[in-house]
């Protein structure tokens, strides 16, 4: 053998030696006590189960892991702990506190709880998560919120922060808390609050309480020393009294409200939550949302689309950092705005618990005005890539009859069904002839005739903040020709504007605008609404009646021309319904109340494969009692 092999070997077994010298160092380094290091982890908020005398599980990110541990030294309770792991074998579990408590509002960073009367805030680790504890002992991750206004979870704390959160109840949904806007509405913080009742009230502040006579005013303004600290809650003090707020009106009058208000510091002002039975909340958006004159059975509806909807809202976390589940404005649905009736009390209770449901789960309640004579469905004017089949579009015609074959133009029927068609359309728009549950109505037909230099105007004063409320829907042409998201300030001058598509229910999924200085497609509905929105024309509807200085066009369901005269040019376009046409014609619902249907065939016309689900309290399950509508 040569030298150089020689060598070579010789450095290799060298190299090998050092490895395996070096390896043995690094999984045995002694400490100063000359003992060597294992490997240690602490997990800081984990679900432990005990199986046995001798071992537990740990639960943590949705995995779950046996270990061994004596369970009967320590006296351990299933739970969440903070778990020692030395060499992956336990070393030692602590139990942490778990506090269950009224949540006041969770933004996703701190935790505000109600302990003995005061609210306190708590930090969240930054892995905080939600388990759900089954009556046989199970638990698993979910997707379930943290419900303002309930006190469903038991939250574990360690050292003043929230580390996790374990969720043992069902959601029974018989409260709400609504944030109420500023006067008209413009902004979601007050300045002041001032308020009155016609019964004695009271106000209080952490463990201290103060007394008012009926009539008396109190006012609180967005300095007041109480907010820095604390929260203030204000009752009447007779179980239907209602505390009346000066500072803010609806309609003519200011708003009285039923259950307690409570007054928490905001960055700009007080948030002002009206927390209520749910019941009693719906006592006054149904007035608020449809016309008391429309009768019990039509209100009935509408109850039971508006409880729905709100119990949507509870199960959302939306609004959870104002410690609200949704406000009063149409943002969501109105509250208050028209006061209590007779007639929607006796509609609410006598729909009491009831909401819709497809597949075990509460339905998107949509509803608008009035339809054009065809609903639209929901994934083609939210640009939704799911169907829901509740929430399909269809003609709003009568169900079929030998009496109302000849009324409601059954021999048309098939000719209407697909309206995707320009010319299609247009027919259908013109016809007559044709009846549907919304042709008596003032919006089911309109027009108005716009000047391209107003026109021009309105779409380069909104096109930047339609861009930067949806991006991905608003669309410049590039030098390649593609139409591609990106920032716009102005069209420039406008040239053109053109029909895109149509969906099946005839309304527009997209147009095209063509200026000087860019070319846009306009995505959904309402961005063409709101880019055509005739703010200095008036609009005439089938009645002739008129509407000037609109911030909106009424529906996407439209055709367009473009006409010249006296050397100007105008955009003429005419259309039909009122809204965005997903769900439920309200004035569709009239029609059908006045041709004698019940409020649960109305409600099974316009949402389609549901039930009517009855939720009932008991002790603390929830009852389910479904039924086809």
């Amino acid at each position: 053998m040569s030298t150089q092999k020689k060598l070579l070997l010789i450095l290799i077994a060298v190299f090998i030696i050092l490895f395996l010298i070096l390896r043995s160092v690094i999984q045995e380094t002694p400490d100063e006590t000359g003992e060597s290091k294992k490997e240690q982890t602490v997990l800081s908020s984990v679900w432990v189960t005990v199986k046995s005398d001798h071992q537990v599980s740990l639960y943590q990110n949705g995995k779950e892991k046996n270990y061994r541990y004596n369970v009967s030294d320590n006296e351990l309770k299933s739970g969440f702990c903070e778990v020692e792991l030395e060499d992956n074998h336990i070393r030692k579990i602590t139990p942490l506190k778990l506090v269950k408590e009224k949540v006041l509002s969770y933004d996703g960073e701190n935790l505000v709880l109600l302990q003995n009367g005061e609210s306190i805030t708590y930090p969240v680790a930054p892995d905080f998560q939600v388990f759900h504890l089954t009556a046989e002992g199970t638990v698993s991750k979910t997707d379930q919120l943290v419900y303002v206004g309930y006190s469903l979870s038991g939250f574990a704390i360690r050292e003043g922060t929230v580390m996790g959160a374990v969720v043992e109840q069902e959601l029974v949904p018989d409260r709400i808390r609504v944030l109420l806007r500023s006067d008209g509405y413009e902004n979601l913080y007050h300045d002041k609050v001032r308020v009155t009742s016609k019964e004695p009230f009271t106000i209080c502040y952490g463990s201290k309480k103060k007394s008012y006579e009926a009539g008396e005013t109190v006012t609180i303004k967005k300095e007041d020393s109480r907010l820095k600290k604390d929260r203030i809650t204000i009752t009447a003090d007779t179980e239907d009294g209602k505390i009346q707020v000066l500072s803010i009106k609806r309609g003519e009058t200011n708003p009285s409200y039923r259950g307690s208000l409570e007054l928490s510091k905001g960055t700009e002002g007080i948030y002002l939550v009206n927390e209520l039975d749910l019941e009693a909340y719906l006592y006054s958006v149904v007035p608020s949302e449809m016309p008391n004159n429309y009768g019990l059975e039509a209100l009935k509806v509408q109850a039971v689309c508006a409880r729905t909807y709100a119990y949507g809202q509870i199960q959302s976390d939306q609004y959870g950092k104002y410690g609200a589940h949704l406000d009063d404005s149409v943002a969501f649905q109105v509250y208050n705005q028209t006061p209590e009736t007779k007639e929607s009390i006796q509609a609410v209770d006598e729909t009491r618990g009831q909401i819709l449901s497809c597949d075990g789960h509460p339905i998107s309640t949509y509803y608008f005005s009035t339809s054009c004579g065809h609903t639209a469905s929901a994934k083609d004017v939210w640009m939704n890539q799911s169907e829901s089949e509740y929430l399909k579009g269809k003609l709003q015609t009568a169900k079929e009859s030998e009496d109302d074959k000849t009324k409601w133009g059954y021999k048309k029927t098939g000719v209407y069904e697909n309206l995707s068609k320009d010319s299609v359309f247009r027919r259908f728009l013109a016809d007559d002839s044709f009846c549907t549950y919304d042709s008596d109505f003032a919006w089911y037909r309109w027009r108005v005739s716009i000047k391209a230099s107003d026109l021009e105007k309105t779409i380069n004063a909104s096109i930047a903040e339609r861009y930067k409320a949806n991006p991905e829907l608003i669309l410049t042409k590039n030098k390649k020709g593609d139409y591609v998201s990106k920032p716009i300030e102005t069209i420039g001058t406008l040239k053109s504007i053109s029909i895109g598509e149509r969906a099946e229910s005839g309304i527009l999924t997209y147009l095209v605008i063509k200026g000087s200085k860019a070319e846009v497609k306009v995505i959904s509905e309402y961005n063409i609404r709101v880019l055509l929105a005739p703010k200095y024309d008036e609009i005439y509807r089938q009645d002739n009646s008129t509407i000037k200085g609109m911030n909106i066009l009424p529906s996407a369901f439209l055709i367009l021309d473009q006409e010249k005269k006296n050397g100007n040019v105008f955009y003429l376009i005419q259309g039909g319904g009122y809204g965005h046409g997903v769900g439920m014609s309200q004035n569709g619902v009239l029609s059908m109340v006045k041709e004698g249907y019940p409020y649960e065939e109305i409600l099974s016309h316009y949402y389609s494969e549901t039930e009517i689900t009855y939720l009932v309290t008991a002790g603390r399950k929830v009852i389910v009692k479904s039924h086809k509508v």
